[in-house]
């Protein structure tokens, strides 16, 4: 009985998924991604619909926070989002969204997904792709030649108590 019971579940969640795959699927690879803070990072998703199924479709990319909740990419101040779309055969529609993070900074560390919505609430949506912000050669130098100066003078000073303490 048990084993009958998975197995129909399965059945039911393979039929929804492949219904749903029918006439909505976001493609794009799943990737980490390391840019340098201050440079732009691009992500880009391509969503493929069905427009008599689906609809108007909604597709936008998303950071997913902690606990999976997660937030648009439209703040214009911050992200540049370009849309291209085709007409493919028949019914079908080939979406390609790219939203550019100008100027990336320690706050746009995570992970992030690109998700498509139909007029009906269908939802699909792609792997998620991560953003480690690195920071630029120059600035490690920068850093390192900073913690150098201050351990230079720690080491001078400790040099002059030292030359003090034999002279007295």
């Amino acid at each position: 009985l048990i084993i009958s019971l998975k197995s129909s579940a399965n059945l039911i969640i393979h039929s929804f998924f492949s219904h749903v795959a029918e006439y909505l699927v976001v493609r794009y690879p799943q990737r980490t991604i390391e840019p340098y803070r201050g440079s732009s990072a691009k992500l880009s998703c391509e969503a493929n619909y069905d427009f008599i199924k689906c609809g108007v479709v909604h597709v936008v990319w998303h950071k997913v926070e902690e606990q999976e909740k997660s937030n648009e990419l439209t703040d214009p101040d911050q992200y540049l989002t370009t849309v291209n779309e085709t007409i493919s055969d028949y019914n079908w529609r080939r979406r390609e969204v790219v939203t550019e993070i100008m100027s990336v900074a320690r706050r746009d560390d995570g992970r992030y997904q690109c998700k498509a919505t139909c007029d009906s609430g269908v939802q699909a949506m792609g792997h998620f792709i991560t953003i480690k912000v690195i920071m630029k050669p120059a600035e490690s130098l920068k850093t390192f030649g900073q913690n150098n100066h201050v351990e230079l003078n720690i080491c001078m000073l400790i040099s002059c108590l030292i030359v003090f303490i034999f002279l007295d």
